[in-house]
């Protein structure tokens, strides 16, 4: 298993070494208690790093906690500070995870339909390069919960980047497996396919347990997806 459920619904990566914390959390922990959830995590909310999220390709260094304030626009973080807590928020778009324990460095990128079709993998994996030197076959990758293949119909103009990542229905509309597409991209990046962790969880058929935009027709609530180095 990738990851394990911790109590009150904390989700916790077991793939990352041992000086890297990472997880998400669920419905249990709506904004409103962030802080709650990092603390079951044993991270703290006056280290949290966290962007205004656009569906792009921008990749923000951080270096000090802006203490859970969104002012840089950006889709994807990464640091080799200790003790920075990287946030991004999804209610069904893709959180990806990254680590190099040669370089101990970290990335996170929130990957939307828009951000993945401009190259948000590929440019998260080559800043880690050329900023902490960290080669792309040695990462450590996760895969957070979002909508998958079963429940992601979109129209079948908006697939345009996607050839072989959706399988067509009627009325003109299809599925897409933005997942796999993430995949794909990250072997196509460098990284070994055997150090790609997915957790398996699709927001829409588990809306019970953690939000989905789609499912609920425009809910203001995200989960928070964190990583963090922790020594």
């Amino acid at each position: 298993m990738s990851c394990k459920t911790l109590a009150d619904g904390i989700h916790h990566f077991t793939c990352f070494p041992s000086f890297v914390r990472a997880g998400f959390s669920s419905r249990e922990f709506p904004r409103a208690r962030y802080e709650d959830f990092l603390t079951g995590l044993s991270l703290k909310m006056d280290d949290l790093v966290m962007v205004e999220q656009v569906h792009g390709r921008e990749i923000f260094v951080a270096e000090a906690p802006t203490r859970g304030r969104m002012e840089v626009e950006a889709d994807g973080l990464v640091t080799d500070r200790v003790g920075l807590v990287l946030g991004i928020r999804t209610a069904d778009c893709v959180p990806i995870f990254f680590s190099s324990e040669r370089t101990r460095s970290i990335g996170m990128v929130h990957g939307g339909r828009k951000g993945i079709r401009a190259g948000i993998i590929s440019q998260v994996i080559q800043v880690m390069r050329n900023r902490y030197r960290a080669d792309p076959s040695e990462l450590i990758v996760a895969i957070g919960p979002c909508i998958r293949q079963c429940c992601y119909e979109v129209g079948e103009e908006t697939l345009d980047g996607f050839s072989g990542f959706y399988h067509s229905a009627n009325r003109g509309k299809a599925y897409l497996d933005l997942v796999g597409k993430v995949g794909a991209e990250l072997v196509g990046s460098g990284v070994a396919p055997n150090r790609i962790y997915d957790c398996e969880i699709c927001t829409a058929c588990r809306n019970d347990s953690f939000y989905s935009y789609r499912r609920e027709r425009g809910t203001s609530e995200r989960i928070l997806n964190v990583i963090s180095l922790v020594g």
